[in-house]
């Protein structure tokens, strides 16, 4: 997409090469007020069709039937407890009356690997009192059900909904001496938080990523990870090299993780 300047830039040279003869050396000159006016609105218009046509892309991705995006739109449909209506004109399913409130899938990611028994996998999270939990077994049997109701005829799915998993890092860090600990804990809190939050589902976790994070801090000089492990439920700690995925889709920390940490005072 063409910036404002450009389209300016573009009328100019046009300008230029019709009406050679037509110079100002005045910002206010009328055919100057006029070219802004003109690049404003064609730089407005093309922002708002590009907006548009991107919208429509993305709306014609999700509504294809069968895709990675459709299914992974139908699965935040879901409606817990609900009775799905067969439509014998369009030969799907769909929930006769739309109830947000049943609609309890917050988090989906919807993977395919052709070869693997089950090309298809479902990660699946709802929204608990202390953040993402995951669907209970009876949740979790009715969520099946309807997407092996929706689904493309033929198609082995695996089903995925698991308490979080456990980022664990044990850190040094050195920080300017003039400052508390305790104040830095708090902002090292922060930022984790913070992280975890914007952190997408079923996304990478990137070592590298929570050490710039850390460093950004006003009064950290440096950051140094002695350890950084994933713990996926049932499972043994995995070192985290430079990435890794979670396996539930999403990742808590422990609590006190902080409290573990040396901190080296560097007096400037």
């Amino acid at each position: 997409m063409r910036t404002f300047e450009e389209i300016k830039q573009q009328m100019y040279d046009e300008l230029a090469i019709q009406m050679p003869g037509l110079t100002s050396s005045s910002a206010s000159s009328i055919y100057k007020v006029w070219i802004n006016i003109v690049a404003l609105a064609i730089f407005t218009h093309e922002q708002i069709f590009d907006y548009d046509k991107k919208n429509l892309l993305e709306e014609t991705e999700r509504r294809r039937y069968g895709t990675l995006s459709w299914y992974a739109g139908e699965a935040l449909k879901f409606q817990n407890g609900e009775t799905l209506t067969f439509n014998s004109d369009t030969g799907q399913y769909y929930y006769a009356t739309v109830d947000e409130a049943l609609q309890i899938v917050k988090k989906v990611a919807v993977f395919e690997d052709i070869t693997d028994e089950h090309p298809l996998t479902f990660k699946v999270a709802k929204a608990g009192t202390g953040g993402l939990e995951p669907l209970d077994p009876t949740e979790l049997i009715a969520f099946k059900n309807y997407i092996e109701e929706i689904k493309v005829a033929g198609t082995a799915i695996e089903y995925v909904s698991l308490p979080a998993d456990t980022l664990t890092i044990q850190s040094e860090v050195f920080y300017d001496g003039n400052l508390l600990v305790p104040d830095l804990k708090l902002k090292i809190q922060a930022a984790l938080e913070l992280y975890q939050v914007n952190s997408p589902f079923s996304g990478a976790i990137v070592k590298n990523e929570i050490i710039d994070l850390l460093r950004d801090i006003d009064g950290i000089n440096d950051v140094y990870f002695n350890t950084i492990t994933n713990t996926s439920f049932g499972s043994a700690p995995v070192t985290i090299l430079r990435e890794s995925y979670t396996t539930s889709g999403y990742f808590v920390y422990p609590d006190d993780m902080i409290e573990t940490w040396v901190f080296t005072p560097k007096h400037i």
